[in-house]
């Protein structure tokens, strides 16, 4: 799972950027907080 209860009200790209942190900090995360929909798919 990558969201838990305390993420509630947290960026989702963040969210998964920190869980998958938590499991290796090795690996380098670039989040991109853009809603997607038609125009930029």
């Amino acid at each position: 799972m990558i969201h838990s209860q305390a993420d509630i009200g947290k960026s989702k790209a963040l969210s998964a950027k920190e869980t998958v942190q938590g499991i290796n900090p090795y690996v380098q995360v670039n989040i991109h907080e853009e809603r997607l929909d038609s125009s930029n798919v």
